[in-house]
């Protein structure tokens, strides 16, 4: 896991803490963890999703943030360490519409490991609580 998050979100080294409870969120258990800005919990985060990509697996991710610049900052941090991240806000959505897509089809299918951003107010849209409502796409929510 150590190898495999430095070279993923490219760090020379992990704080003891994100190793340990890397390691937690790898094996499913629950984690709670506070810290300061900028001492490393979006490794955290993504840690689960990202060993679960490296084995094969499938799922999805969720991370509620509370504004839509940490949405599209949180994305871009995920993308770039592999992961298919969709920035789910009212502009990105209302953007993805009228190119023709659905971010929350997006985030709902695909056999891969995915990681949906949205802020609170997206996860209460419509669109969003009819996924929660389908157990087929519940069941492949692992991280949130």
């Amino acid at each position: 896991m150590d190898e495999l998050l430095r070279a993923r979100c490219k760090v020379s080294n992990l704080w003891p803490y994100q190793l340990e409870l890397a390691m937690e969120v790898n094996t499913g258990t629950d984690v709670f963890c506070v810290n300061a800005t900028g001492t490393g919990k979006t490794v955290l985060l993504q840690a689960g999703a990202i060993a679960a990509q490296a084995r094969g697996e499938k799922g999805i991710a969720l991370m509620i943030v509370p504004t839509k610049v940490l949405v599209e900052q949180q994305a871009a941090v995920a993308s770039s360490r592999g992961l298919r991240a969709l920035p789910i806000n009212q502009d990105t959505v209302r953007d993805a519409k009228l190119g023709g897509r659905d971010l929350f089809k997006e985030l709902a299918e695909g056999n891969d490991v995915r990681m949906g951003v949205m802020t609170p107010h997206m996860l209460m849209q419509p669109e969003m609580r009819a996924l929660l409502r389908k157990p087929e796409f519940v069941k492949l929510v692992r991280w949130l």
